[in-house]
Parts: structure tokens; C-alpha cells; sequence
């Protein structure tokens, strides 16, 4: 617009350099009309601009193999076209600080309506916020715009692609008193009642408590113990890294963990998840893939944060700390030196996400609990237990 506000004054000095030097009628009415063209379109994009909206459509789930892309909505439903309305979009996935914007333009006709699709390229998993900015009308000749109202920010999941790991189950890990059993779920250990209720149709016979039923009169059934044999906490950091490849990896981190979650799941391996976000330190118990589905998008939402080890030290300060847990702590810092620090008395394995195998020969892991995971191929993953 500034370029164009440049050459109409141009054109102004030498329409008037023209009229002065020629001291013609024509000269006079092409300079007159020069200088009321201007408020004629000011006066009729005044108009226009009442009558724009301007909408976004987003799907509320991408999903990996989906369509990418977002639609936006322009209505004109004044008689006179609109030649430009522009306006900018930024995209920022809530896991990382980085924020992309591109410009938008579109020419509408009169009382019509037009769709303005956009495609998503190069999506990482998470929680998409788009907010759209500066919407502005434009006059016939580009000399001057006007804003008119930008549609509210709008939200949608980016689900992680899914990966099932190899899983070598070699030792049984128990807690100092034995079996650790589910304190939410039944299972179907009968050396360990999870809880007693009435009977109800269709129950198993079978679980009937028939001491204790015959000295209240009514049918006790027994739900039976979860045993969980392998007491694994699957811990997800989400600290912000360097540059932009980085933060890519640190969108990987997600795919990760929660492909960890699914391959434990499929081989019949309840465990606990746990993460840092918005001030909580969360902890969860997986036992079904329901369960996980239940919490994908939660952890879909988590955000990132600058501080180094937080949701390793939320960790050591909680519940689980000493309670001979196996740890698989999947982050994308590469600073891991004083994981070992934090956590002293755990057994803790380190799964460090980042950017392409090539970065891989870059960094220095000395430590055999560390397993660094490429982001372009980390299906390829194997957990020893």
C-alpha cells in the first residue's frame, strides 16, 4: 500500500506539472478527477466494509494419514466487491514457543460468499492454536483499508503418528512387598480381592464369597486383584529445546511416549503415565487402550516449559519416588547429565528423542541407560525389561 499511496502522488505532481505548464481544460479534469477518485473510493469502501465477515472452519482432530488443512469464510453481502481483504494467520502448536504466520488475500464479489482453504504443511503432534490477525479491507486502488473484525483463535489435536515397539520382557520387577496391584482396576488374580459387592446378573457364580454370603443372607461376589507385575512409570518432558529441528523432536517426544503406552498395553502391561503441565505434576494408571485413548488428548494439550528436569523433579518429590519403579523417561533435552542426580536410587532409562539419525553421531552417550531415538524413524525402537 505504501508503494501504491507513492504513485498516486506521483501521478498527482505530474497531472498537476501538466496543467501548469499547458494551462489545458482536459489537464484540469484529469487532475480534478485524480484527486476526488480517491474519497469516491474511500466513501464506497466505507460501505463494503460494513458488510464483510470474515470465519474459519477447523476440524476439531487431524489425524496422521488425514487431510491438513483449515478453511477460512469470507462473506460480502454488500452489492460492490470487495478486490482485497487480507489478513494474517499465525500457527503455534501449544508444546512449543516457535510461531509461524503467513498473508492471506482474496478478491469477493458482491452478496457473495467465498471458501479460502489453507493446507497445513509440516504439523507436529499436538495441541494447533490458530489466531488470525490484522484482517483488513482494501479500496479499489490499494490507497487506503480499513480493519474489520478477525474470527477468535480456534483449537484442534494433531494425533502423533503410532509406532509399536519391541518389547523384551526378561525380568519380573516387584515392589519390596511383593506384587503391586491395581488400586482402580479388577483383574483376575485370586490370591488378591480387589473389592465385594451384591449379586448382580450376570456375575460369575464362580466368584461368589459363600462364607460370606451365607452369614448376611445375600450373594457376595468377589472382584478379583490386577496384579501389576511390571511397575513401569512412562515419563513424558516437555521442555522447550534450541532450534527449530529440535522442537520437532520435541513433538516426536509425544509419539513416543505414547507409543510406549500402546506397546506395553498390547503385551498386556499395565503401568502408570506421568507428565508435567500448567502447574500439575499429573500421574495416571493405564490399563486398556480405552483408558489411553481417554488421555491422548490430554497429553495432546500439555504445554511446554523452559526450566530443565521439572517434571523429573515433580517425579522424585511424588508418591512413586522409592517404591522400585522402572522409569522410562522420554525427553528431548540433550543435557542429560544430572538425570542421575535428580534420581539417584531409581532405575532410570532415558529415552532422548531427536531430530533425524543424523544428529545421532553428534552427541555423546556414554551412559548405557540412555537411548537416543531418531524422530524420522522412531518405530525402531527396543525396550529391554
Amino acid at each position: 500500500m505504501p508503494k501504491k499511496r507513492v504513485g498516486y502522488f506521483i501521478l498527482l505532481a505530474i497531472l498537476a506539472l501538466v496543467y501548469i505548464m499547458s494551462n489545458s481544460r482536459l489537464a484540469l479534469l484529469l487532475l480534478l478527477f485524480s484527486v476526488a477518485t480517491p474519497f469516491v473510493s474511500f466513501s464506497l469502501l466505507l460501505y463494503t466494509a460494513r458488510h464483510i465477515r470474515l470465519d474459519i472452519s477447523v476440524v476439531a482432530v487431524i489425524m496422521p494419514e488425514g487431510q491438513k488443512n483449515i478453511t477460512y469464510i469470507a462473506r460480502n453481502n454488500a452489492p460492490l466487491p470487495a478486490t482485497k481483504i487480507e489478513w494474517e494467520v499465525a500457527i503455534k502448536t501449544q508444546l512449543m514457543s516457535r510461531e509461524t504466520s503467513l498473508k492471506v488475500s482474496a478478491f469477493i464479489k458482491g452478496r457473495s460468499t467465498e471458501e479460502i482453504p489453507l493446507s497445513l504443511t509440516g504439523l507436529c503432534a499436538g495441541k494447533l492454536i490458530i489466531t488470525t490477525r490484522k484482517v483488513r479491507v482494501y479500496d479499489l486502488f490499494g490507497l487506503c483499508c480499513l480493519r474489520v473484525d478477525a474470527p477468535g483463535e480456534k483449537f484442534c489435536l494433531v494425533y502423533p503418528r503410532l509406532a509399536e515397539f519391541n518389547i523384551n520382557m526378561s525380568n519380573r520387577v516387584e515392589s519390596e512387598d511383593g506384587n503391586i496391584y491395581s488400586q482402580h482396576k479388577p483383574g483376575s488374580d485370586q490370591t488378591e480381592i480387589f473389592a465385594l459387592h451384591e449379586y448382580a446378573q450376570g456375575d460369575d457364580l464362580r466368584k461368589v464369597h459363600w462364607k460370606l454370603s451365607a452369614k448376611t443372607d445375600d450373594l457376595i461376589v468377589r472382584d478379583f486383584g490386577l496384579p501389576l507385575d511390571y511397575p513401569i512409570v512412562l515419563l513424558l518432558e516437555t521442555q522447550h529445546v534450541g532450534d527449530e529441528e529440535d522442537e520437532r523432536s520435541l513433538s516426536c517426544c509425544l509419539e513416543v511416549f505414547i507409543s510406549l503406552s500402546l506397546s506395553f498395553l498390547q503385551l498386556g502391561i499395565s503401568h502408570n503415565i506421568a507428565w508435567y503441565d500448567d502447574g500439575y505434576f499429573h500421574t495416571e494408571q493405564i490399563s486398556s487402550v480405552e483408558e489411553l485413548d481417554t488421555f491422548i488428548p490430554v497429553l495432546l494439550s500439555a504445554s511446554g516449559y523452559p526450566k530443565p528436569f521439572l517434571a523429573l523433579d515433580c517425579y522424585a518429590n511424588s508418591g512413586f519416588a522409592n517404591r522400585r519403579m522402572v522409569i522410562y523417561y522420554v525427553t528431548a533435552c540433550r543435557n542429560t547429565a544430572g538425570i542421575t542426580e535428580v534420581l539417584p536410587c531409581e532405575a532410570v532409562s532415558t529415552i532422548l528423542v531427536i531430530a533425524n539419525e543424523n544428529h545421532a553421531a553428534d552427541i555423546s552417550v556414554s551412559d548405557s541407560d540412555i537411548v537416543p531415538v531418531a524422530a524420522d524413524s522412531f518405530g525402531q525402537l527396543i525396550i529391554n525389561i
